[in-house]
Order: C-alpha cells, then sequence, then structure tokens
C-alpha cells in the first residue's frame, strides 16, 4: 500500500518468536493477506535461533576451566534481544544479518568431545579454531586435514593414526617438534603426507612403509636424524621422496630400487631428494631400477666409490645433482645410455637432461669424449674434479646453456682460436663461463661475452 501510494518504505525489524508465523509468512498464499507489508528476511531469526540452541546443546557435552566462555551461552528471557546476546557470547562472531560466521575457543581450556556438535547448523561459518584444548572423540570421517602455514607448536598427537579414512595431511610450515609417532603408519589410506618445515627429530619411524597409498611424502627442513628405514622402499606407489635438509645418516636402503617382492620398489617415483645429510657409502645398483626417475639430487652427503652402472637405466633423468660428495673413479660409461643414447662414454648422448652438477668430487675422465649435445641443458658444473683433455665446440650446439663450470680440472686445451666466437658465440642465453683453475694455453676471444671468468 505504502509503494502503490509512491512513497519510500523504510525497512525496519520486527521481531517475532512464533515460529509459526514465520512459517504461514513464508506462505505465498497466506502472504496474499499481507501484502501491504513487504516482508524480508523471514527467515533469519528462525536460522538464528537454530544456531543458539545448536550452540547450546554442544555445551552439554563440555566443560570449561575458563569461567568467562561457557555460562556467557545464554538465551535472554526477553524475546527481542534473543538473537543480539547469541553475537554477544563468548567466542562468537556474527555477520550483518546475525549469522555465525566465526567461533574461536583456541586455548580456552575445553575438554569433552564434539559429538553434539551440528555443523550442519553453521552454514555460513568461515573460521573454527578449537586449537590448545583438551577435546578428544572421533573424525572417522575426515579426509583430508590441512593445517599448514601456521604458529602450530608442541609434538603430534599418537591418535592422529586413528584418522583411518585421511588421504592427505599438510602439518608442514609449523613449529612442530618431537618425534613423529609410528601411529602414523595406521593411515594406509594416506596418498600425501607434509610434515616440512616443522622442528621435528628423531627418526622415521618404520611403520611409515606400511604407507602403501603414499604417492608424496616431504619430512625435508627438519632436525631428523638416523638411518632411512629400508621399509621405506615398500612404499610402490611414491612419486615424490623429499628427506633433505635433514641430519639422516646411513646408506640408502637398497630396497630403494630392488624390484623382487616382497621387499617391493618405488617404480613410480619421479622425484628423489636426499640432500643435505649424512647419507654415507656407495650409491646403491638397485637405484638404476627406478625408470621413471626425472630428478635424482643427492648433493652434499658423503657418499663414496663410483656411480654405479645400472645409473645408465634411468632413461627419462633430467636433473643429476651429486656435487660436494666423495665419488671417485671414472663415471661409468653406462651414462652415456641415461638417454637412450648408445656411444659407451658417459652422458654422451644425454639428450633430455637440464641441469647436471657433479662438482666437488673425484671424478676423471675425458671431458671431451664424456659429454655430447644437450638442447634442452641450461646448467653443467663439472668443477673441483680430475676431468681432461679440451673443450669441445659442442657446446656452442647447446642454445639454452646458461652456465658452463669446469674450474679446477686438469683441461688442457681448447678448440682452434678462429672456431670459438662462430660457435660459442652463439649462446645468447650463456652468462657464466667458468675456466679457471686448468692449464688452457690461449685466450678466449672477447666476441665470447662480458661474463666470461678465467
Amino acid at each position: 500500500m505504502v509503494k502503490e501510494l509512491g512513497f519510500e518504505q523504510n525497512q525496519i525489524t520486527v521481531h517475532c518468536d512464533s515460529q509459526s508465523a514465520i512459517c504461514l509468512s513464508k506462505n505465498q498464499i497466506h502472504h496474499e493477506k499481507t501484502k501491504h507489508i513487504d516482508i524480508k528476511l523471514h527467515f533469519v531469526r528462525f536460522e538464528i535461533s537454530k544456531e543458539a540452541h545448536a550452540l547450546r546443546k554442544s555445551k552439554a557435552s563440555l566443560q570449561s576451566h575458563n569461567r568467562s566462555l561457557l555460562p556467557s551461552w545464554t538465551i535472554a528471557t526477553t524475546n527481542v534481544s534473543s538473537d543480539i546476546t547469541l553475537c554477544a557470547w563468548s567466542g562468537i562472531g556474527c555477520n550483518a544479518a546475525g549469522r555465525v560466521v566465526y567461533i574461536n575457543f583456541t586455548n580456552t581450556g575445553l575438554s569433552g568431545t564434539l559429538h553434539d556438535f551440528s555443523f550442519s547448523s553453521f552454514p555460513h561459518l568461515t573460521y573454527l579454531d578449537l586449537s590448545f584444548n583438551e577435546l578428544f572423540g572421533n573424525l572417522n570421517n575426515l579426509v583430508k586435514l590441512f593445517l599448514l602455514d601456521n604458529s602450530l607448536s608442541s609434538s603430534i598427537p599418537p591418535n592422529i593414526g586413528n584418522l583411518r579414512s585421511l588421504l592427505e595431511l599438510d602439518l608442514s610450515i609449523n613449529q612442530l617438534s618431537g618425534s613423529i609417532p609410528p601411529s602414523v603408519g595406521n593411515l594406509k589410506s594416506l596418498a600425501v603426507l607434509e610434515l616440512n618445515a616443522n622442528q621435528l627429530n628423531g627418526s622415521i619411524p618404520p611403520s611409515m612403509g606400511n604407507l602403501s597409498s603414499l604417492i608424496r611424502l616431504y619430512l625435508y627442513d627438519n632436525s631428523l636424524y638416523g638411518s632411512i628405514p629400508p621399509n621405506v622402499g615398500n612404499l610402490k606407489s611414491l612419486a615424490v621422496l623429499k628427506l633433505y635438509a635433514n641430519q639422516l645418516n646411513g646408506c640408502i636402503p637398497r630396497s630403494f630400487g630392488f624390484l623382487p617382492p616382497p621387499i617391493g620398489n618405488l617404480t613410480n617415483l619421479r622425484e628423489l631428494f636426499l640432500f643435505d645429510n649424512h647419507l654415507f657409502g656407495f650409491i646403491p645398483r638397485e637405484m638404476g631400477n627406478l625408470r621413471p626417475l626425472v630428478n635424482l639430487i643427492m648433493f652434499q652427503n658423503q657418499f663414496t666409490g663410483f656411480l654405479p652402472p645400472p645409473i645408465g637405466n634411468l632413461t627419462d633423468l633430467q636433473i643429476l645433482d651429486l656435487m660436494d660428495n666423495h665419488l671417485s673413479d671414472s663415471i661409468t660409461p653406462s651414462l652415456g645410455n641415461i638417454c637412450r643414447g648408445t656411444i659407451p662414454e658417459s652422458l654422451r648422448n644425454c639428450i633430455s637432461l637440464i641441469r647436471v652438477r657433479l662438482n666437488a668430487n673425484n671424478l676423471t675422465g675425458n671431458v671431451l669424449e664424456a659429454l655430447g649435445l644437450y638442447h634442452f641443458l641450461t646448467f653443467i658444473d663439472l668443477s673441483r674434479n680430475n676431468f681432461y683433455g679440451e673443450i669441445s665446440y659442442n657446446w656452442g650446439k647447446c642454445p639454452k646453456l646458461g652456465t658452463l663450470n669446469v674450474l679446477m680440472n686438469n683441461i688442457t686445451r681448447i678448440i682452434p682460436l678462429e672456431e670459438i666466437p662462430k660457435e660459442l658465440g652463439k649462446l645468447n642465453s650463456l652468462t657464466k663461463l667458468i675456466l679457471r683453475g686448468n692449464q688452457l694455453t690461449r685466450h678466449l676471444p672477447t666476441e665470447i661475452g662480458s661474463n666470461i671468468v678465467l
């Protein structure tokens, strides 16, 4: 009627505690009798009442050592203000419509279970914090738990192993300390486990070998020590394993690459990061069975001996980084087959290689015979070894090469001077050519560029 007279109608709030009246107002037929009233948000009061009663119901299964929290959860005796009091409850935050969007009970001394907490009663909830309490109970149907990049401290609770349906668990980038509980091995459905960038210590529990569905395992950037348990080799589905930046020692388990059952294998492994540990001994021959391997990064360890011939089976290898170990002897001839090459000299036909770091070892061999053409190569570091021979013009045919480092070897000469500008001068991506510490007898021409270190 007001609109029909051409006046603007200001919105007002009408409080009504009768659920029957609210339901009638939603009925289009009945609303014909009250068309002079433009009823909006007729459902809000009813929904707020549901939220208030849901919180009150959950209070029955909770206890609080904080006297200022749960006692505030009371519904006012006056009908007009009952929805307003909900937003004034301790730990509760509402939006402009009075709906609960924020629940924060962190460090409030709550104990009990969440059995009576109706999550479905809070469709607008965007923030829920229950940390640092004494809540217990089961979340048997929980599939994904992401708590990364918070400030969580203390240790990982042993009862984490009760979440048997969990597929992904990410607790990374926190301040968690203590050891990894063996109960993690109960999470047999787990596909992703990320505990990296914490302060975890102790050894890797052998029970992790039970996680047969695991695809990605990140334990890097902690303080884990001890050896890698052999039964980690049972993780047949594992595609990415990152254990770097710890204090792990011992040898690489032979089971990492051992194919016959029952020991198992890691035949789906594509990325293996073990650098910056204290691993020692020989690189096991069985690693040559990890055929899908793309990235093999094990620098800054204490590996000795030589690269085993079966490493030549890694036909998809793109990044090989073994710098700063104690490898000796010549590079195994079979490395010439890493990228489907047939020339026996190592690495000659590795056409898929992108980055190679073999520096700071005791490797030897003729650098001219060892290396070939790499169309995708961007970086190669052979420094601080005992390579000899000459630098080939073939390096000028690696169009993406940005760094070539062969300093401190026994390289005695380079190709004829007049050919250098024509080949190496075409490397537009080349920013570093490090040749010092060798026995070169000629100077490089200025056409090569200004980023040259001799």
